[in-house]
């Protein structure tokens, strides 16, 4: 058999496919931030149909609201510190460029 030559790194980690692992994981990050907003939402719409429609108790309704606001306030803040470190290296790359 003819010996073939070894390339020093993977395919997946070969510096030619750096961009598309940021793009990658980019859209991982955002496919799960997206997920954890129609969840919650799904939440708050049964919480709204409860109260609604069999009375669920109101004082117990508010402390669950105020939970998911501060879930949702988390997600927004988590959203944010991820694009502004997406943000930080791709101006370092433009820097080495």
């Amino acid at each position: 058999m003819p010996h073939t030559a070894r390339r020093s790194t993977a395919g997946p980690h070969d510096p030619k496919n750096q961009e598309k692992r940021r793009r990658n994981a980019s859209k991982a990050a955002t496919a799960k931030a997206d997920r954890e907003i129609r969840e919650t939402k799904a939440e708050i719409r049964e919480l709204v149909r409860l109260v609604k429609e069999e009375s669920f108790d109101v004082s117990k309704a508010n402390t669950i609201n105020r939970l998911y606001q501060t879930l949702l306030q988390y997600i927004v803040v988590e959203r944010g510190v991820y694009r502004e470190d997406d943000l930080a290296r791709r101006i370092e790359e433009l820097r080495g460029k």
